[in-house]
Formats: structure tokens, sequence, C-alpha cells
């Protein structure tokens, strides 16, 4: 199966698993959160109700069929064999550029890898003129 990264919280997931990349987004009941509509989502940050109402009792939770990895948000594609390859350098290893768990839903870090190889903002200048949300906040 396909691998891509959600682009809510940035980690890997499995097409069969999840809001894979096509599902319809009338489909479902977006209320509270209408800015993910639209947006290939994991098992956790895919909305928990269909529009009629009927809760999915897989959405909400990580399903738990491989270790949730959190990767530097909008830092990797699904290439042609399905996998994820990170944009910058080809490399289908995206477990060498994990990162620790946002400490919230809403914390994100940035895509610059020294960043995530660090796991926390490097809080250099080119951080703060990319907008780091970090690099502001510290």
């Amino acid at each position: 199966m396909s691998l891509y990264q959600c682009q809510h919280c940035g980690c890997c997931e499995n097409t069969a698993l999840a809001m894979q990349p096509g599902f319809p987004p009338e489909w479902f009941d977006w209320t509270g959160i209408e800015d993910r509509r639209g947006k290939h989502l994991c098992s956790v940050c895919m909305p928990t109700k269909y529009d009629g109402g009927t809760v999915d009792t897989r959405a909400g939770k990580w399903h738990g069929v491989f270790p949730r990895v959190f990767l530097p948000m909008g830092a990797f594609r699904t290439n042609r064999r399905g996998n994820l390859e990170h944009i910058e350098t080809g490399s289908e290893d995206y477990r060498a550029y994990a990162i620790k768990a946002p400490a919230s839903p809403r914390e994100h870090l940035c895509d610059r890898i020294v960043c995530a190889r660090l796991g926390k903002c490097a809080q250099d200048d080119a951080a703060r003129w990319r907008g780091c949300k970090r690099a502001a906040t510290t």
C-alpha cells in the first residue's frame, strides 16, 4: 500500500488505514475541523463522523498497525513506487527524518532539515526569515 504524509500533523500514514488522497470530502462531517477539509489526513486527524452523523470508530485515534512517525511538515511526497520520498534529497528512508511528536495537535515543527535533526528549532536567522513559529516564540 502507498504511504503519504498527513497534511495536518505531518506523520507518515498508509492509504489502506486512513483518509487516503482522493476520498470525497462531502462524505464527512467537518464541523470544528473545517481547516482540514480537502487535506490528506491520518487516522488521528481525519473526521470522526460521516455526513449523515454515523460515527467512524476507526477515526480520531492511531490505528496501531505500525508506529506513528512524525516528519517535518511538507518535506515528503509519495513517489511512483508508493513510498514516501524526501523532497530535497530523494531519500525513501523517511525514518531518518523522524522528529519528536508535537506537544499538541496545533504545534508543528518547520520543514527545515537542521531543525528536524535537532528535534527543535535551530533558532537561526533562516528560521526567523522563513517565519518559523518556534523561532518567533522562543
